[in-house]
């Protein structure tokens, strides 16, 4: 037996998620399909990271073991022969059989992408969360900070989720307009580097920062968030559109 590991995007918006499901298209279930067409194996493709229903992925990282003979590096294209235009394989090598590439990563990187502007672009419908009214990116950022490090994100994690403890370490934290304006508005990206994330983590989070950037809520309210003084008011989980998996680092 040999273990494979791939790296590849998705486009979440044709799948129902990554996770496998009995007669859905998930990106698991798609890419156990192809390797099953080309290889005669019914394997099991172990991600990186679970992604939820329209949740997208610009480098995503899975492993699966194989007694096929064929060359490491040629199972992107075989795999990319079998699978339908979402997703596409960039790389794939042997690795060590014990590698997995879901317990072995030491940070996952994420991105949220808003399209800020009032007349939203058709092609950025699936892709992007549209705000309309203008973002303060100063008091996003100011209000980021308290995040940062290591703490304690109950407070933003989705009730009744499955969880042993809350801890998580973010790394980085950065908020920019991503590159120039389109049409009426311009792209802006919530970048978010940590250990491991909390089921939504990074939508909360997101949910909260566009709150303080339209001045719905003061800046101090991230910190209140944080320390559960804001109460039993829920923060918003943004939709999914425009969340990507960016980066898997080992």
């Amino acid at each position: 037996m040999r273990n494979i590991s791939i790296v590849f995007s998705y486009d979440g918006s044709r799948f129902f998620g990554s996770q496998a499901q009995t007669d859905k298209d998930t990106v698991q279930g798609v890419l156990e399909d192809a390797v099953l067409k080309f290889s005669g194996e019914k394997t099991r493709i172990n991600l990186a990271g679970r992604t939820d229903r329209g949740v997208h992925a610009l480098s995503q990282v899975a492993n699966f073991k194989t007694s096929s003979l064929i060359p490491g590096e040629k199972f992107a294209a075989a795999i990319n022969a079998q699978v339908c235009s979402g997703i596409y394989v960039k790389s794939s090598k042997c690795v060590p059989l014990e590698f997995d590439s879901r317990r072995d990563a030491r940070s996952r990187e994420y991105i949220y992408l808003i399209y800020n502007g009032d007349d939203f672009p058709v092609m950025y419908w699936d892709k992007t969360l549209n705000i309309k009214g203008s973002l303060d990116i100063k008091r996003m950022e100011e209000a980021a900070k308290v995040l940062i490090g290591r703490h304690d994100f109950k407070a933003f994690c989705s009730t009744g989720s499955s969880q042993n403890h809350y801890i998580r370490h973010i790394h980085e934290l950065k908020i920019c307009a991503a590159g120039p304006q389109v049409g009426s508005g311009r792209l802006i990206s919530i970048r978010i580097k940590a250990d491991s994330f909390l089921y939504k983590m990074v939508r909360f989070i997101a949910g909260v920062l566009i709150e303080i950037g339209v001045g719905r809520k003061p800046v101090s309210f991230m910190k209140e968030r944080m320390s559960g003084r804001s109460g039993k008011e829920r923060a918003r989980v943004v939709a999914p559109c425009g969340l990507y998996l960016s980066e898997v680092k080992y």
